[in-house]
């Protein structure tokens, strides 16, 4: 909402680029899931690994036999690995993707060993996007390196390894309800807008589809001459 006021800063902009290309990108390997994968696996997207929303994963996928803790990361150009530094396009992105999988592949199998779950964990760092070049330099333990044209062959390994171990393909009940209890994410997380962004914030109702603020506001509805109309009670707490 803030963006469309055109009242975000230069970090807060920033940060909206780096969440929508991380949102296409986990679009992206949700379509090669429900496409692949099998229908008894469950995930879980977004998790929050730590009460302070620090340590997160991307996606995290359960099957019978594995957890799959994966970070996905939506780039254009190039991407390097060397001397256990993370580069793209020759300089250093505001997060690091390698040592993010890692660090969060090593939460996971901690957390599952504290708890007894009889899963192998397989973590691994995503780079779906077509328009992403990766070379890896140096080894990479822990962690798989995936690119967008290994990623149905990655997800076809993930039924390998299931089938090798002879599983009945059944998710223990218990299992699934851990995995809702790691999530340690907090329901509310506010922004603060400062003086100067209130005086640059575009007043008004913007449409949920084009964001245009020509709407017209009725008693139940609000509607906008795109042709997209929304109950008035939504609109306003989307506001």
């Amino acid at each position: 909402e803030l963006n469309k006021r055109d009242a975000l800063d230069e970090e807060l902009t920033k940060e909206l680029k780096r969440v929508e290309a991380k949102n296409s990108g986990l679009k992206t390997v949700l379509n090669h899931l429900n496409h692949l994968g099998k229908n008894h696996w469950v995930y879980m997207t977004n998790v929050s690994l730590d009460s302070y929303n620090i340590f997160n994963c991307d996606l995290l996928l359960m099957t019978s036999t594995h957890l799959y803790p994966l970070e996905i990361n939506h780039y254009d150009g190039l991407f390097e690995f060397k001397e256990e530094l993370s580069l793209l396009n020759g300089k250093e992105p505001d997060q690091l993707p390698i040592e993010s999988a890692q660090c969060v592949a090593t939460l996971i199998n901690a957390f599952s060993t504290i708890r007894s779950i009889n899963l192998d964990v397989k973590g691994a760092a995503i780079f779906p996007s077509s328009t992403n070049q990766i070379r890896i330099y140096d080894e990479v333990p822990e962690i798989e390196i995936v690119g967008a044209d290994q990623l149905d062959a990655f997800i076809k390994q993930m039924i390998r390894d299931e089938k090798n171990r002879k599983s009945d393909e059944k998710i223990d009940p218990r299992y699934i309800r851990w995995l809702r209890e790691i999530d340690q994410q907090q329901p509310i997380w506010t922004i603060h807008i400062s003086d100067e962004m209130k005086e640059h914030i575009h007043p008004g109702i913007a449409c949920r589809a084009c964001n245009g603020f020509d709407v017209t506001i009725g008693k139940e509805f609000v509607s906008c001459p795109c042709g997209k109309c929304e109950p008035l009670e939504e609109a306003i707490v989307r506001t």
